[in-house]
């Protein structure tokens, strides 16, 4: 349908005629054809939306039940070790207090107490260095963290060391002092085996510089095998020194050594009992070293200033006395001097008189 407009003006007498046609028709199909295109655009795009929830949904099903299915295998280990043990070991309370810190921490997988750890014998040991914001604090909350985890501190050496000096004048007699000093402190602690990875964990936010972190898991089984066997064979050698010693009719020569023979396999016993018993206190306490120091610290002081003292010197008068009285004892031991050689200064005398009369008497020639 076309719609046309006429417009007449009459300027100056003229007229202008003015035909503004619109085609209509032609607007309006053009309009619809793009509504029907925007309804099919958004209801694909529902669609798809619908889909995608539909497809989370079903992945969410999935993993839920995957979670509860664990839960209840967990569930179920959990009592059945409940029901065999009754309680938690400190052991398996120590890994579950592991689990729980905070993971990006110094620890290592050398300081957890494994199952392997029932099969063969670990010592345990770890060097710690760092940087903490003020070494007192920080000393008395590692020393905290240790006794939280059974254990205890063998060594601490709380110092500090200056680092440089200055001296600044502010006044015609006084001065301020610049002390430049770093605070440190060297720690040795013992921690239960089980606990080591709980206790380097728990000093993980103290640190805000980690210089290193050395952790060793030595495996000692085979020495204690071998002490083990040193022991046995050191019992049969002195059970049969015994059975000898026991023998009658026995040389008092060899009674006396096969005695002191039984000693010697004795101490050597106590020996292989000792190492046995040092060896197996490292393996149930860790040993933990840790260096610890803080940022460099200045101490400012005002100090008095030290006023150099001259030696004391005489006055002019007195110098110029002095000087007189040095100079008359000069003179008078000259005066001494040629008095105590009088005599060669008058045979001096003699030969040059003597000398003058024997020249003046030659005659002319």
């Amino acid at each position: 349908m076309a719609i046309t407009s006429e417009y007449n003006f009459d300027i100056y007498g003229k007229t202008i005629v003015s035909h503004h046609t619109y085609n209509k028709s032609k607007n309006t199909k053009t309009m619809k054809k793009l509504i029907y295109v925007a309804i099919a655009l958004a209801i694909f795009i529902i669609s798809c939306m619908g889909g995608g929830k539909n497809k989370e949904k079903a992945s969410y099903k999935i993993e839920d039940s995957t979670r509860k299915a664990d839960q209840e295998a967990k569930n179920e280990a959990d009592s059945l070790s409940a029901g065999s043990s009754g309680v938690l070991s400190k052991e398996e309370k120590a890994k579950a207090t592991n689990e729980q810190q905070n993971p990006n921490v110094v620890s290592s997988s050398a300081a957890v107490q494994s199952k392997k750890d029932t099969l063969r014998k670990f010592v345990r040991t770890a060097d710690l260095k760092f940087k903490v914001k003020n070494v007192y604090q920080s000393t008395i909350e590692i020393e905290n963290i240790t006794a939280k985890n059974d254990g205890f501190v063998t060594y601490t050496n709380l110092s500090s060391t200056i680092d440089n000096v200055t001296t600044t004048p502010v006044s015609t007699d006084s001065s301020v002092e610049t002390t430049y000093f770093t605070v440190i402190n060297n720690i040795i602690l013992r921690v239960p085996n089980y606990n080591l990875d709980s206790t380097i964990r728990g000093m993980a936010h103290l640190i805000t510089y980690l210089d290193f972190r050395i952790i060793k898991a030595n495996d000692v089984s085979l020495t204690l095998a071998a002490n083990n066997m040193a022991q046995h064979r050191i019992n049969n050698t002195t059970q049969k020194l015994n059975n000898i010693a026991d023998k009658k009719n026995l040389p008092v020569g060899e009674l006396s050594n096969v005695q002191q023979n039984i000693e010697d396999k004795q101490a050597q016993l106590d020996q292989v009992k000792y190492d046995k018993m040092k060896l197996m206190d490292e393996v149930k306490f860790s040993t933990v070293n840790i260096n610890i120091y803080q940022r460099q610290t200045l101490k400012r002081e005002m100090v008095c200033n030290e006023k150099s003292i001259k030696p004391f010197e005489p006055s002019f008068g007195t110098k110029l006395v002095d000087a007189l009285v040095f100079s008359w004892e000069i003179l008078l031991a000259i005066f001494l001097f040629f008095v105590r050689i009088w005599f060669i200064l008058l045979i001096i005398l003699v030969g040059i008189i003597v000398c003058r009369r024997f020249f003046r008497r030659k005659p002319k020639a």
